[in-house]
């Protein structure tokens, strides 16, 4: 059924496979979190779950220095 809007995500989301995996140096464990900036960049890398807030002072933060 339908994702309540609690759950909805405004950001991309990909599942990768292994050709993938490799364009980025290979990931070591998943789930891995990249974040990338607006030129395509790996501009940070977080192994395992990631907290929301971690999130969004990285990307607070990088929106900033714009």
């Amino acid at each position: 059924g339908p994702v309540p809007a609690k759950h909805r995500v405004s950001y991309s989301v990909v599942l990768g496979n292994e050709v993938l995996y490799q364009s980025f140096g290979g990931l070591r464990s998943l789930p891995t979190t990249l974040i990338i900036d607006r030129e395509g960049r790996v501009a940070a890398t977080y192994l395992g779950a990631v907290p929301a807030a971690t999130l969004r002072g990285v990307i607070g933060a990088m929106l900033a220095a714009e």
